[in-house]
């Protein structure tokens, strides 16, 4: 992974501003370096506090990650090996469900970063959708591919065979790791409140905790 570094020269004034700027900034550059090499990413936008300049020392980062609608469940597959290898992530990737449904599907992982673990919301959007996404939520661009997309665009019917097997990945019984995973990431935000003095809205999940063939 790399480290972001300050641009040189800086006035005295910017330096100051720059040692304390919100240390999910220097992330944020890593991911979207990583990212933007991926050949299905077309596009990588930044919503939340970081895009409106509220963010402070315990927010998350709120990244979306358009993807070629061809490509997209593979990315989904292969997105918490990317995760290790490159940010050192200990647990795989926890299906958000608590993010709205934007036309793809969000995961939250959990960074280390300076002695914590640093929260990353991280929503894959198929590329037809992401015109829709950015009306509806208004993200800040940081990259888009610069070459023509020469791939196929799939038309209405493959977009709805994308959207009907995100649905269907989306409703899968959670297993035990899955659920693991899931009270970490909850312990996560629940703390980052607690330190915050805000309050915490509880959500509930019925589900069942299904041993494996063999297990």
């Amino acid at each position: 992974m790399t480290t972001t570094t300050p641009p040189a020269p800086l006035s005295p004034l910017e330096e100051l501003a720059y040692a304390h700027r919100p240390p999910q900034l220097t992330v944020l550059a890593d991911l979207v370096q990583t990212l933007s090499d991926v050949p299905a990413v077309t596009q990588l936008l930044v919503r939340g506090s970081l895009a409106t300049g509220t963010a402070d020392r315990l927010s998350d980062v709120d990244l979306v990650v358009a993807v070629q609608d061809e490509r997209l469940l593979a990315l989904m597959e292969s997105l918490d090996a990317v995760m290790s290898t490159e940010f050192g992530t200990l647990l795989p990737g926890w299906r958000d469900t608590i993010v709205g449904d934007l036309g793809g599907a969000g995961f939250v992982y959990l960074l280390p970063h300076d002695g914590h673990l640093l929260q990353l919301d991280l929503y894959l959007c198929p590329d037809s959708a992401v015109d829709a996404l950015r009306r509806r939520i208004g993200p800040r661009l940081l990259w888009q591919e610069t070459h023509t997309n020469t791939g196929p665009d799939g038309g209405a019917a493959a977009q709805g065979e994308l959207a009907a097997e995100l649905a269907r990945t989306a409703a899968a019984p959670a297993d035990c790791s899955t659920l693991l995973v899931q009270a970490m990431v909850l312990h996560a935000m629940l703390r980052k409140r607690v330190l915050r003095g805000q309050e915490y809205i509880a959500y509930g999940l019925r589900t069942s905790c299904t041993p494996r063939a063999g297990t």
